[in-house]
């Protein structure tokens, strides 16, 4: 037993108190009586009652004692002590498998080189019976292997993990951490890393597994622009750990569409001179403007070399010539998407719509530059037959062909048929005596064709009814009166605008709505399919598509099909990407597939293998003592009051 409070003890002095109350008691004086038989005969009685009375008195004094013994004890805090079960020898081992840790140095990277640490780390722990946690602190943190004692197991999982290209969770691997703590406080956290830190939690040891001598010279970004019709390139380059001369060449692959391939000239001295670990920016142009700190020029149009202007390219890489540095993966960016994706628009018309032609030329431009799309229309009129297969998008505007095509994206515009598009035309309404103040369009169903349109002031003068019940599976965007004039349908095999009036028969040509109208059809209709043209890696990306199947061809030559669009797409690995969509045809024989192409590189600070961080913030740490109590003062405050109890039923027969 052991007292919390033994100053408690103090209130002992309350036994020295009770005793000379005790040994102060009064004593009964002797007198005689004349009448002495009652008393004689009391005194019979009284002698053979003196041994129980002086019990009594004694057990008295006993209980008071012992009260008093309790109440002294109890403010002491009675408690006694439990060992607790020693806990295993741990250790909490966080793997830092962030890009950098791919840096390498006589043929071992960091990443080996923590694992082979680790290996180190596990046999000593193992050999002495304890426990190995192992936490892998990748993009996203994981805790790969909990609390091991087998040593084989251990090995095996470790050997099959490999290093990620981005950057490393740390702060959700040191809450791991401080979960395994939860259950065995006494364990340690060691975390092997080549990254610095001028401040580290003495929760956590840190081994630097970086090796003496690591440099790297990296390609961080390359952007391309269109400057008065030509394209400028901006590299972005780095050298990390030395200052070093970066060759850095740029190709431009097929200019022009020529199959010309094309290298740009070297920056002035030949080279880019990188000094202390500072973003040097080499722009390639014609035209030398404000840039920012650290920026070279490299002048494109210097004695007049016109064979340096290129609009169109299919690929521009920008690599480190023969670095030889720890890190070989950033040596190099790709850029795709430099040449225009050709779509060909059929417009056929039996009455010519100059607001129609005009709204097509405004809107291909304006299409063309926000997606890159190189649109061709071919007009066609009276004398000419329409062509039902062979182009990417159909106007059909009066008269309808024979048959719907089945390979593009088909407009109907006062069609005086439906064809197999699914619609039934009932009849053609003519609005009498039209003044100008007659009912508005109504938006229909809230869609992105119409998003930011408003149509209250469209008149109409003749209208096309639809039966409402007939369209199945399209949106309707406006109506008059009710009747639907404006409906859509898009799915994988079948996308199908309807205008069910004469652009001529309505002031909506007169109106900038009318080429809005039209864009945002063409923009819903020709997503792009992605859009950049590089990405960083685990970064999201979101994929569409006009046709009906989607595939994505890794770096790895792994395939994804993608079932929905749009889809959201995670890259794993660095590299090109090729993404194939089978675009909509008339038959299984005639299929066409549109290919595109993304590169995804390393985040760049994972470039720079020598940075220091501010600081480290490890898991928090609660000590519990060795030893626990188990506290006595509910058996001694019973004791209490048992023994009061016992006490006040002497008391109450003394009296007798």
């Amino acid at each position: 037993m052991k007292l919390l409070l033994p100053i408690g003890l103090i209130a002992l002095i309350s036994l020295v108190v009770l005793l000379i109350i005790y040994l102060l008691k009064p004593n009964y004086q002797h007198k005689m009586i004349s009448s002495t038989f009652v008393w004689k005969l009391s005194l019979k009685y009284k002698k053979k009652r003196i041994p129980i009375s002086k019990l009594r008195n004694i057990l008295i004094l006993l209980c008071q004692i012992l009260i008093l013994s309790l109440a002294a004890f109890i403010i002491s805090k009675p408690v006694t002590i439990i060992e607790k079960p020693k806990n295993d020898e741990e250790k909490i081992i966080v793997l830092d498998a962030s890009s950098s840790m791919l840096a390498k140095t006589a043929g071992e990277t960091r990443f080996e080189r923590a694992k082979n640490e680790i290996k180190q780390i596990s046999q000593e722990m193992f050999a002495k019976n304890g426990v190995v946690s192992l936490i892998y602190a990748g993009p996203k943190a994981q805790d790969v292997i909990s609390r091991e004692r087998n040593a084989d197991k251990f090995n095996e999982t470790l050997d099959a993990l490999e290093c990620s290209y981005g950057n490393a969770d740390v702060d959700n691997a040191m809450d791991l951490a401080e979960s395994i703590l939860d259950k065995n406080p006494d364990a340690s956290v060691v975390y092997l890393t080549g990254t610095k830190y001028k401040y580290a939690s003495d929760s956590v040891e840190v081994v630097d597994v970086s090796a003496e001598g690591e440099w790297n010279a990296a390609v961080l970004d390359v952007r391309t622009e269109i400057v008065d019709g030509v394209y400028e390139v901006q590299v972005d380059v780095a050298c990390y750990g030395r200052n070093c001369d970066i060759k850095l060449i740029v190709e431009a692959k097929n200019i022009n569409g020529t199959g010309t391939n094309l290298t740009l000239p070297d920056p002035e001295g030949g080279s880019v001179n990188c000094i202390g670990d500072k973003i040097y920016t080499v722009i390639y142009g014609f035209s030398e403007r404000k840039y920012g700190e650290n920026s070279i020029f490299v002048d494109l149009g210097k004695d007049n070399a016109k064979s340096n202007k290129f609009w169109s390219f299919d690929e521009i890489i920008a690599r480190i010539e023969n670095p030889d540095d720890s890190v070989a993966i950033d040596d190099y960016i790709r850029v795709y998407g430099g040449t225009k994706t050709k779509i060909n628009i059929e417009y056929k018309s039996t009455n010519w719509n100059q607001f129609f032609r005009q709204a097509l030329l405004t809107v291909g431009e304006s299409l063309g530059s926000a997606k890159n799309y190189d649109i061709t229309t071919i007009n066609k009129g009276n004398d000419d037959k329409a062509e039902t297969s062979g182009y990417d998008i159909y106007f059909f505007e009066h008269e309808m062909p024979e048959t719907l095509p089945k390979d593009g994206i088909v407009f109907m515009i006062d069609p005086n048929s439906s064809l197999d598009a699914g619609f039934e035309i009932i009849r053609s309404e003519t609005i009498q005596n039209w003044d100008g103040d007659g009912s508005s369009l109504a938006i229909g169903d809230k869609h992105p064709i119409t998003d930011g349109i408003d149509v209250s002031d469209i008149k109409l003068t003749e209208y096309t009814v639809v039966d409402r019940d007939s369209l199945d599976g399209y949106d309707v965007l406006m109506y008059y009166e009710g009747s639907p004039v404006v409906f859509v349908k898009n799915t994988p095999n079948t996308k199908i605008f309807v205008m069910a009036f004469d652009v001529h028969k309505s002031n909506i040509g007169l109106s900038w709505r009318f080429p809005q109208l039209i864009y945002q059809a063409l923009d819903y209709f020709l997503p792009q399919t992605f859009d950049k043209p590089t990405y960083e890696i685990y970064e999201n990306i979101t994929l569409n598509a006009r046709g009906s199947e989607l595939t994505v061809i890794a770096p790895d030559n792994q395939e994804t099909k993608v079932d929905s669009l749009p889809s959201e797409l995670k890259v794993d690995k660095p590299g090109t990407y090729t993404v194939r969509q089978r675009l909509m045809s008339e038959s299984e024989e005639n299929l066409r597939y549109q290919t595109e192409m993304f590169f995804v590189r390393i985040p760049s600070l994972q470039s720079n293998i020598t940075r220091s961080e501010d600081s480290l913030i490890g898991p928090n740490v609660t000590k519990v003592e060795e030893k626990d109590y188990n506290e006595l003062l509910i058996y001694f405050a019973a004791a209490l009051l048992a023994l009061a109890f016992i006490e006040w039923l002497l008391q109450s027969r003394s009296g007798v």
